[in-house]
C-alpha cells in the first residue's frame, strides 16, 4: 500500500500579528520547545506517512522550512514542497499535489496548524474524516451523523445548533480526492470548501468517521490556544518520557 500525505502550510496568519507580522510562518511558531509544523508532522509520522508534501505560500516560507526539515532524511521521511500562492481554499492542495498523488492508495491532508496530542491511534482507512466535539460549533464545519455514526451531511459554521461534532483539519482519502477537487466550483466565499470534496466523495465511495475521544485537539490560529498548547506539551514533557512533535531517526 503506497501511503503519501499532504501538509497545508501556507497562509499569512494576520490573527496572529505581530508575531507574524514580519514574515515568519505561524507554522513556524514555537510550541514549547518545537515549532508548530512539528507537531503535524509528528502526527503523520505516528500514523506511518513518510512521504509528505509541504505547501507553503511562497519561496520566502520555503526556504525556513527547508531550513529546519531539510528532505526529511533526518526524520526517515521524504519531504517535497510546493508553493500555493493565493488560498483559494483546503481542497486545492490536492490539485497542486496533482501526479505526486496519482499513485497513492491512501492520500491524507493534514494542516499544518492542527495540534493532536494523545493516545488514540489515528492510522485510519481511507475515506475517513475526523471529529471533536467543541463547545462553539458555530465556528467550525460540523458533522451531522446517524445513530450507526454514519456521516449524514456537513454544515459550514452553522447557524443553528445542528449537534457539536466539528470536522478537524485530518483527513484520510483515496487519490479520488484529487479528481473531485479539480471540478469542485468555488463557494459564495470564492474559495474551494473542503465540506464539498468530502461530500462529493460520501456520494461516491462513501466516507467514514472518526471521533476523537482520547485526543486533545489544538487548532492553534489564536494566542490563547498557542499558549495553552505549548503549556500542556512542556507538562508532558517535564513529567513523563514522552517526546512530542516530529522525531529524529
Amino acid at each position: 500500500m503506497i501511503k503519501k500525505a499532504i501538509c497545508l502550510a501556507g497562509g499569512r496568519a494576520t490573527r496572529l500579528y505581530p508575531l507574524t507580522q514580519f514574515g515568519i510562518s505561524k507554522q513556524l511558531l514555537p510550541v514549547y520547545n518545537k515549532p508548530v509544523i512539528s507537531y503535524s508532522l509528528g502526527t503523520l509520522q505516528k500514523m506511518g506517512y513518510s512521504d509528505v508534501l509541504i505547501i507553503c505560500a511562497d519561496k520566502e516560507q520555503l526556504a525556513m522550512y527547508y531550513n529546519y526539515l531539510g528532505n526529511g532524511a533526518k526524520f526517515g521521511m521524504n519531504f517535497q514542497y510546493k508553493i500555493q500562492d493565493k488560498p483559494n481554499g483546503l481542497p486545492e492542495a490536492f490539485t497542486i499535489a496533482g501526479e505526486w498523488a496519482n499513485d497513492a492508495d491512501r492520500l491524507a491532508l493534514i494542516l499544518g496548524d492542527n495540534i493532536f496530542i494523545g493516545d488514540q491511534n489515528l492510522d485510519t482507512v481511507a475515506n475517513t474524516i475526523f471529529t471533536y466535539k467543541v463547545k462553539n460549533p458555530n465556528d467550525y464545519g460540523v458533522a451531522t451523523l446517524n445513530a450507526e455514526n454514519e456521516l449524514i451531511d456537513i454544515i459550514e459554521k452553522p447557524q443553528t445548533f445542528i449537534g457539536n461534532d466539528a470536522v478537524v483539519g485530518l483527513y484520510v482519502f483515496t487519490r479520488e480526492a484529487v479528481s473531485i477537487a479539480k471540478d469542485l466550483k468555488p463557494s459564495k466565499r470564492g474559495e474551494l470548501e473542503i465540506v464539498d470534496l468530502i461530500k462529493a466523495l460520501n456520494e461516491k465511495e462513501g466516507v467514514d468517521v472518526c471521533c476523537l475521544h482520547d485526543i486533545l485537539w489544538f487548532d492553534v490560529g489564536s494566542f490563547d490556544s498557542l499558549l495553552d498548547c505549548a503549556n500542556l506539551v512542556r507538562t508532558i514533557e517535564n513529567r513523563s518520557d514522552k517526546k512530542l512533535g516530529l522525531q529524529e531517526i
